[in-house]
């Protein structure tokens, strides 16, 4: 595992697994600067020297970089963000704007993982559900006079 920091911030059960496997290796304040190949990946070349050589011979990549939110529409509408640029909610899933609510990665959540950002679209979804159902409603609208 290569990163770029100077601590990997894995949650606990998977730092346990980690400090265990004697397969995995972890290099911090090192970056892949390329990925080398043809049809495959062959190697990466590292920012530094690892065991005396810029090259790593690997099978594989999987990059995981991190994420910008995409919350440029939320603020437009006044929605407040933190320094990352995530939408803060409550525990029922509410922004500061009535009626507007959100779920996800674009969240200030701690977790970032596909299975809990579904289940906040499903809490979120149910949450303006209730807003919607609990307050009435008054739509008007204007007849034009026939021509």
């Amino acid at each position: 595992m290569i990163y770029r920091g100077e601590k990997i911030r894995p949650e606990p059960i998977n730092d346990a697994r980690i400090k265990k496997e004697a397969k995995i290796e972890v290099l911090t304040k090192t970056n892949v600067t390329a990925i080398i190949g043809d049809q495959s990946v062959r190697a990466v070349r590292l920012d530094k020297p690892y065991g005396g050589n810029d090259l790593l011979d690997v099978q594989g990549v999987f990059v995981a970089i991190g994420g910008i939110p995409v919350s440029e529409l939320a603020k437009k509408v006044g929605v407040a963000t933190n320094a990352k640029g995530e939408i803060i909610i409550d525990r029922s899933s509410r922004t500061n704007v009535p009626g507007v609510f959100a779920a996800g990665d674009v969240t200030d959540t701690e977790f970032k993982q596909a299975i809990t950002g579904v289940a906040e679209a499903v809490h979120a979804a149910y949450q303006a559900y209730r807003y919607v159902n609990e307050r009435e409603f008054v739509f008007t609208c204007q007849q034009s006079e026939p021509v």
